[in-house]
């Protein structure tokens, strides 16, 4: 049956290139309050799980992006798993900065190339391409939940509500879910740390209208150079937050832990060149790279707007000016408590002439999965199998905003078994995904969920 089932999952392999392509091509961009752009590719993916086995293939009604929910169930008597992924991507601006199209997949020395590529599609498609070879083959040995939303990029608005309006639809063993990067190439990574999120846009309106800067310069409050100073008012010279009350109820991070992220030997140099860097120097003074990416919080600016940006010069003092920014939260962070403490800063920091508007536009809370439970170590064993090498566990700096919901359901019991490589480019200009990360990948997920006859 093992000899079966590898020839089923390679003979489809073809066809599976060519639906992660037709996945690939939707603009399946999140944005607040836009729905025209995801829904094609939720009812496609609806559509798709059932064509390869799945039942009741559908929408999930709600208040959010949509989210697509399919099942199939082997026995009462087996494990449920949940998998968990997101078909929503990140804008492709700066389009200049592509080397082929981003919503036009191109293969070129064993990558694909597309937003989206590596966060999330060409991972979930790989976990789809192991499924359906295991049902088709009659190999399944779990029952599994597929949930994969519309708005995790934007930080999964009005999804928390779906998941607890469904959560008996939704209940499950453990969540698993590939939407990480390796810790390195050649380390097989299994995710077991994320970050909170809590994103932010902060607005200083001025005059009503942009005004002349030399009739009216001296005279009115500038709301970009004002926007600049309580940027400016963020960090302290050390790269600390300079917000009072930030760091109540963050943690040293354990001896023991370090010890164990000291045997990754994290190369700086190598990893910061991927980024176009010589190195990191960003964050606290005075701390490791790893512990400021995994185990410290950020408050970072995301983008910027006022004024004239158009080419050549417009001398005026413009009407308003705004920023988003986002904070990486740590374990024990509340986001209702950080999001206060942010108000209470910048409403102290309002100059005359300025009114300030602030509005949230994501939450979710910092995360820890356990490492050593029957599931984990066999999603673990499967890895190895496949990838020639035992998986290290790892933080993330990243967040999955809703991963802390779906927690919930599962007693806590979630794992990360990444597919994605440090190189991939998730987020930037040129994102791309391994194919052998395709093939390989489908295998560790059949090696994972298969029967034992299959292992």
């Amino acid at each position: 049956m093992r000899d079966a089932v590898l020839e089923r999952l390679a003979s489809g392999r073809g066809r599976f290139l060519d639906e992660l392509i037709t996945f690939l091509k939707f603009q399946s961009i999140a944005e607040c309050g836009n729905r025209k752009d995801c829904v094609p590719c939720a009812e496609w993916l609806a559509d798709l799980l059932e064509r390869i086995g799945f039942d009741g293939g559908r929408i999930l009604a709600g208040d959010c992006q949509p989210c697509v929910y399919a099942e199939k169930t082997v026995s009462a008597d087996v494990p449920t798993i949940l998998f968990y992924g997101h078909y929503d991507v990140q804008p492709a601006d700066p389009l200049d900065e592509w080397e082929t199209p981003p919503f036009d997949p191109q293969i070129i020395d064993d990558y694909i190339y597309a937003r989206g590529a590596s966060d999330n599609k060409g991972q979930i498609m790989t976990w789809l391409r192991g499924l359906e070879t295991l049902i088709a083959a009659g190999e399944l040995s779990m029952n599994v939940k597929v949930l994969l939303e519309g708005g995790e990029e934007i930080g999964s608005p009005g999804m928390a509500e779906v998941v607890l309006k469904n959560r008996q639809l939704l209940r499950a063993d453990a969540v698993v879910a590939s939407d990480m990067a390796w810790y390195a190439d050649g380390v097989p990574s299994m995710t077991n740390m994320l970050r909170g999120l809590c994103a932010y846009e902060i607005i200083f309106r001025g005059p009503a209208s942009d005004v002349h800067s030399g009739m009216y310069g001296g005279l009115v409050v500038n709301p970009i150079n004002e926007l600049a100073a309580l940027i400016a008012s963020f960090h302290d010279a050390s790269g600390r937050i300079a917000i009072p009350g930030f760091y109540d109820d963050v943690q040293d991070v354990p001896q023991e832990q370090l010890k164990k992220w000291e045997k990754l030997s994290f190369d700086e140099p190598a990893c910061a060149k991927v980024v176009g860097l010589n190195s990191f120097a960003g964050g606290e003074a005075g701390l490791e790279p790893i512990v400021r990416m995994w185990a410290r919080p950020t408050l970072d600016c995301n983008g910027i707007v006022g004024g004239h940006t158009g080419s050549g010069s417009k001398t005026i003092i413009p009407a308003k000016a705004s920023v988003k920014i986002s904070t990486r939260l740590v374990a024990d962070q509340e986001p209702d408590r950080i999001e206060s403490l942010l108000r209470e800063f910048i409403f102290a920091r309002v100059p005359a002439g300025i009114k300030c508007e602030f509005v949230t536009l994501a939450k979710s809370k910092a995360v820890i999965f356990p490492t050593d439970t029957p599931l984990v170590r066999r999603a673990a064993a499967a890895m190895e199998k496949v990838f020639g090498k035992a998986p290290v566990f790892v933080g993330s700096g990243g967040s999955v905003p809703i991963t802390s919901v779906l927690s919930e359901l599962a007693g806590g019991n979630v794992f990360f078994m990444n597919l994605g490589l440090p190189d991939d480019r998730i987020h930037s200009p040129n994102e791309r995904f391994r194919l052998d990360f395709f093939d390989r990948g489908a295998e560790m997920v059949c090696r994972f969920l298969g029967s034992d006859t299959f292992k």
